[in-house]
């Protein structure tokens, strides 16, 4: 079987599409392949993120149940104190007055003598 020059021009050109196209074919499959890890990757990525975000959440909202335990004691405690301070100042006026009462007498007294 002979080949004419332009069949045998045809079967090359027809050989290198189809080696171009299996070749363009696979760097297209390569190439998804490569996009579909990149995008697995960032999605493990992120949930690892997330993970560890939530984690800190977690770790965060201990911490201000603490802190809001502790203000809690705390105000319990500055009530107390204040009742106390409230009760001193009374008893200061008290005695300021009896002192004054006491000072008063006792000018008087001298100044009837």
């Amino acid at each position: 079987m002979n080949i004419t020059l332009t069949e045998g021009i045809i079967v090359a050109v027809l050989a290198l599409v189809t080696a171009w196209g299996g070749s363009w074919i696979t760097a297209r499959v390569s190439s998804r392949k490569v996009g579909q890890e990149e995008r697995e990757t960032e999605a493990n990525a992120q949930a690892e993120l997330r993970r560890d975000l939530m984690a800190r959440i977690d770790q965060l909202q201990a911490h201000i149940a603490k802190l809001e335990e502790r203000i809690s004691a705390k105000d319990g405690r500055i009530a107390t104190l204040e009742g106390r301070v409230t009760e001193l100042e009374t008893e200061n006026a008290r005695l300021r007055a009896e002192l004054a009462r006491i000072c008063g007498e006792r000018t008087a007294k001298k100044g009837a003598a």
